[in-house]
C-alpha cells in the first residue's frame, strides 16, 4: 500500500488533488487535460490515514474541504491550475468521499 501511495503522489497528484489517470502522452488513459477527480482525492486521504500518516491525511482533507461552493456542495472535479469547479455538479461521489475520509481519520486517530 505504501508503494501505491508513493506512486500515486508522484505520478497523478498535484498537492492533495488526485487525477483519475495520467494524461501524459504515451501513457494509458485519455489524452487532454482533466481536473482532479474528487473521489480519488478523498481515497488518497483514506489511504494516508490507514497508513499511519494521519497528519498528512488531515492536511489534505482540510484543503479539499475548502473547495465547496457557496452552499457547501462539491463538484465532481476540481482544476487546481484555474481554481475552478468542474464536471458534474452536484453529485454523490464527493460528499460520500468526504464523509468516509472524516470517518477514516477519526478511526485512525482512535486506534493510535
Amino acid at each position: 500500500m505504501l508503494g501505491t501511495i508513493y506512486a500515486i503522489q508522484r505520478k497523478i497528484c498535484s498537492g492533495p488533488f488526485v487525477s483519475r489517470y495520467s494524461t501524459d502522452e504515451g501513457v494509458g488513459g485519455l489524452a487532454g487535460s482533466q481536473g482532479a477527480f474528487r473521489i480519488c482525492s478523498f481515497w488518497l486521504v483514506n489511504a494516508l490515514a490507514l497508513a499511519g500518516r494521519v497528519e498528512e491525511a488531515e492536511r489534505n482533507l482540510q484543503q479539499l474541504m475548502t473547495l465547496q461552493n457557496d452552499v457547501g456542495l462539491f463538484s465532481e472535479e476540481y482544476d487546481p491550475m484555474s481554481r475552478r469547479l468542474l464536471g458534474n455538479f452536484p453529485q454523490a461521489f464527493s460528499p460520500i468521499g468526504l464523509l468516509h475520509s472524516i470517518f477514516t481519520i477519526s478511526e485512525a486517530k482512535a486506534a493510535s
